[in-house]
């Protein structure tokens, strides 16, 4: 029972720390789309100026793409938090349905036990009034 609240403690801890890292990941990934549709405008725009040559617009254009792989990449790293914080959770309610059930068992045998103290008393009564 002990093990099991402590397993359920310490998976809370990992579910909050994951939880923590997939809104960072989020808030990076908002930061990135932001930065890459700046980075598109900007790139619109420096097209638009005459002077602007072939090899400028092309680097402009291979940094927006390394900027899309990376927003792919870490919403892929999003998606695979938000499957460990499903496991964790499903987890998690494994070890409070174990905790929850040795509880129980422990509850079943002290009712259990005062039953028999019970009888016990009542014998006893019975075989004192039976000498008496």
């Amino acid at each position: 029972h002990a093990m099991a609240v402590e397993q359920c403690a310490r998976l809370e801890g990992e579910k909050a720390a994951l939880m923590d890292h997939v809104a960072l990941l989020q808030n990076e990934v908002h930061g990135l789309r932001r930065a890459n549709e700046e980075g598109g405008a900007m790139y619109r725009t420096l097209r638009m100026r005459a002077g602007m040559t072939a090899r400028d617009a092309q680097e402009a254009s291979v940094y927006r793409l390394a900027q899309e792989r990376e927003v792919d990449l870490l919403l892929a790293r999003v998606t695979e938090l938000e499957q460990e914080k499903s496991e964790m959770q499903r987890l998690l309610v494994t070890a409070c349905n174990e905790r929850d059930a040795a509880a129980g068992v422990k509850e079943g045998w002290e009712a259990q036990r005062l039953m028999m103290q019970t009888e016990i008393e009542v014998l006893r009564e019975g075989e004192a009034k039976a000498r008496a």
